[in-house]
């Protein structure tokens, strides 16, 4: 399987720019669209079983769009967790392994 990975964050102002190992970025209006709609695999990295996150709302409005959601959380990982019918998994790597 071929992955692509693309890095962007959506909505609160404090990610507008955002800087890391892998270089900065700013938040692209477009590319979120059209990633939103060439992509219908999207992993979620801070996918939470606590409803009072917003990852959580997140997840489930994704799905009931239509996307499989893939969570990432290395705490839920460890404890085998299922989050809204979705294996979690550690990392992205782990996933790409799979």
């Amino acid at each position: 399987m071929r992955w692509k990975l693309l890095a962007f964050a959506i909505g609160n102002r404090r990610f507008a720019n955002m800087s890391s190992k892998l270089g900065t970025w700013q938040n692209d209006d477009e590319v979120i669209r059209r990633v939103l709609k060439e992509s219908k695999t999207i992993a979620l990295v801070g996918a939470s079983k606590n409803t009072a996150r917003a990852s959580n709302h997140v997840m489930s409005a994704m799905q009931q769009m239509g996307y499989k959601v893939i969570p990432i959380n290395p705490g839920l990982a460890k404890q085998n967790e299922i989050l809204h019918g979705e294996k979690v998994y550690p990392d992205l790597q782990s996933v790409a392994a799979e």
